[in-house]
């Protein structure tokens, strides 16, 4: 269960480190910050340069957690409140695509809903997943 645990926080920090590079080093090219996040996120992203100056501090958190993520899944026993953390991250993200569904087009900009509802599914499961793994570690 722990080596289960340890890929799935392994996976938490590659997204997160993976993104926050992209969002630091190359919020220039707009072309690949667009499909990142399209591809990420499930949205297509108008950029602009409000766009591009929140996307800064966004990706630095993303690297960030990316980061933080390394070191829990290195040792997922030693920053247990770390690990639960990181579940109850991914599980909001979770309810807020809910959330997003029912507020409509103006968030999801014209997102496909299969893809949304396999997300959250996807999110739901792998919150539980990591949640139930920590308290059984």
């Amino acid at each position: 269960m722990k080596k289960t645990l340890k890929i799935l926080l392994y996976l938490f920090t590659i997204y997160h480190a993976l993104l926050g590079i992209i969002g630091v080093l190359f919020v220039g090219f707009e072309d690949l910050v667009r499909k990142a996040a399209a591809l990420a996120f499930n949205f297509n992203l108008n950029m602009d340069a409000q766009t591009i100056w929140m996307l800064k501090p966004f990706a630095a958190y993303m690297f960030v957690m990316g980061v933080v993520g390394f070191f829990a899944a290195k040792h997922p026993g030693k920053y247990k409140p770390v690990v639960y953390s990181i579940a109850v991250l991914i599980l909001i993200r979770a309810i807020q695509r809910i959330i997003f569904a029912f507020q409509g087009d103006q968030f999801l900009l014209n997102a496909d809903p299969t893809r949304n509802v396999i997300v959250l599914v996807f999110l739901s499961v792998y919150g539980l997943a990591i949640l139930y793994l920590a308290k059984r570690t």
